[in-house]
């Protein structure tokens, strides 16, 4: 009555065999704030990412995009043709980016850095609400001085013109 173990491994591969989609998707990995580009093998006429605040995709032309890591985690992308065919079937892994990364983990507050020749705080999932904050405000505000001054040198640009 007893089962040999031949047969289990039998019937284990039998199944391993028929769960595995046939086109299973391929690894893609990306840094946060870092693009990748990412060349394909025939034109593509729509693409999908499963968690677009993951990673974003910035389309160069209809056989090259970019992919851009916005937050670590994990998504997927799917790539079609136009008859719908799917060209790639991607799983995307957005990561810290390797030795440029510091956690100062103080009392239960985290806080990130970015390092090159020093180090300079950025904000980062799971930094201290406080710190987060105060971050992501001084860039907005460094945004929209950025778009201010770009707007009123076009403006003034446009007026010599004229």
């Amino acid at each position: 009555m007893g089962v040999s173990f031949k047969a289990i491994a039998t019937a284990l591969v039998a199944t391993a065999a028929t769960t595995v989609p046939a086109s299973a998707a391929q690894e893609l990995w990306v840094a946060v704030d870092q693009a990748r580009p990412l060349k394909l093998k025939r034109a593509a006429a729509s693409l999908i990412v499963g968690n677009p605040s993951i990673a974003d995709i910035s389309i160069h032309d209809d056989q090259t995009l970019f992919i851009l890591g916005k937050s670590q985690g994990v998504t997927n992308l799917f790539i079609m043709d136009n008859e719908g065919e799917t060209i790639e079937n991607l799983t995307i892994t957005v990561t810290m980016p390797r030795g440029q990364f510091l956690t100062l983990n103080k009392g239960g507050d985290q806080y990130s850095f970015t390092c090159t020749h020093r180090c300079e705080q950025t904000p980062a999932v799971g930094d201290s609400q406080d710190a987060f904050q105060l971050v992501t405000g001084q860039i907005q505000s460094k945004t929209r001085s950025a778009l201010e001054a770009a707007r009123v040198a076009s403006e003034a640009a446009a007026a010599d013109d004229s």
